[in-house]
């Protein structure tokens, strides 16, 4: 049972983020009930600049046939998250967990609901080695539908696992941390299913249902986002050069979608586009349209997934099957048998001419004519 005073945290914490925070003014659309709509997209992001102007934005439609496969791409993606309590966070635009606003400071002061929200941010949250550089993961947040697509096709969830480049990997002299630079996205696609997901089920009902009552849910919860990224990354992933997808619109992320996919119940994401519908009157939806690709070029590993395991064993077999080839040949050519060596030996020790006895016998077993 959570503890009793979450609940009290909450409200703290909530009232906190309503005195200091404004209320967005860009929309999905205008639409209740209706699909994002990239006219009112262009309308209300209009004073984004990058939102309107950028030629490396995000989503994108990823045309896998146009994919230009990268050996180099495989195996170069390891998540090693940690366990950790969590803070579940409605935006008013989704579902997230964890703190990462630049501003986060603002948010602490509500007293022991403040404090919780200062220790999860601050917390340790695990990396990932992306493209084999550190990045440090900081936060996950989820759209319905998809933002990213797949040959024009939508997914009814997509989750982003937003990390930073690690300072120790940063060569400038200041801190990336509160910063947006330096980015990397590792997304994930939902396939809709008849089983939930379990991860999934384990803090979804945790979010606040209702933004303007409570923004935040301090939860005893603790979870391994690990659990979820270790298997699927195994097999693949498309990678570009993006920007965020929200105001405002800050490009130079490095963007990674995995090939393999998770399952989602309908009950899970339409708790989703309720929290939605209650916060943006009526919009249920929280996905940007889809932006050009203009010179970038997609790039994904390779087709064969379990391609490390293939390669070692053909680099075992191979130089085996040489050895026992050569065996084999070396033995038709002789065409000696362990009695015909014996015979021969008998033979060689009788006859005067031990060569020509070897010649008849080499030719015979073979069915080579001798030479007379």
């Amino acid at each position: 049972m959570p503890h009793p005073t979450w609940a009290v945290h909450a409200i703290l914490v909530s009232i906190a983020f309503t005195s200091v925070e404004a209320q967005d003014s860009w929309v999905y659309t205008v639409t209740p009930g209706g699909a994002a709509d990239p006219v009112d997209q262009l309308k209300t992001w209009s004073s984004f600049p990058t939102c309107a102007s950028g030629r490396e934005q995000s989503p994108i439609d990823i045309l896998v046939e146009d994919v230009a496969e990268a050996p180099t791409l495989d195996g170069a993606i390891k998540t090693m998250l940690e366990k950790v309590p969590i803070l579940p966070i409605n935006t008013g635009h989704g579902f997230q967990v964890h703190e990462t606003s630049p501003d986060h400071a603002k948010y602490v002061s509500a007293g022991p609901g403040g404090q919780f929200v200062k220790q999860t941010t601050e917390a340790y949250k695990g990396h990932s080695y992306i493209l084999n550089q550190k990045y440090n993961f900081y936060q996950v947040h989820w759209h319905t539908p998809s933002e990213n697509t797949i040959n024009g096709e939508f997914f009814p969830l997509e989750a982003h696992f937003v990390h930073q480049l690690d300072d120790g990997a940063y060569l400038g002299k200041e801190s990336l941390v509160g910063t947006l630079s330096h980015l990397a996205v590792i997304g994930v696609m939902y396939e809709l299913s008849d089983e939930c997901d379990p991860d999934l089920d384990l803090f979804w009902d945790a979010f606040p249902i209702d933004s303007s009552k409570a923004r935040m849910a301090p939860s005893e919860v603790a979870v391994n986002f690990n659990d979820m990224l270790e298997d699927i990354v195994k097999d693949g992933f498309y990678h570009w050069d993006g920007s965020l997808t929200t105001p405002p619109c800050t490009e130079g992320v490095s963007w990674n979608l995995m090939k393999q996919r998770l399952k989602v119940c309908q009950r899970q994401v339409s708790r989703l586009q309720e929290a939605l519908g209650n916060s943006q009157q009526g919009v249920t939806v929280n996905n940007r349209v889809v932006q050009p690709l203009y010179q970038r070029v997609v790039v994904g590993t390779t087709t064969i997934s379990k391609a490390p395991q293939y390669k070692a064993a053909t680099y075992f077999l191979a130089p085996l099957v040489l050895v026992l080839a050569f065996s084999l040949a070396a033995l038709l050519y002789r065409g000696l048998s362990s009695n015909d060596a014996q015979v021969l030996l008998e033979n060689n020790a009788q006859s005067p001419d031990a060569s020509h006895v070897r010649r008849v016998h080499v030719r015979k077993s073979l069915s080579i004519p001798a030479r007379p």
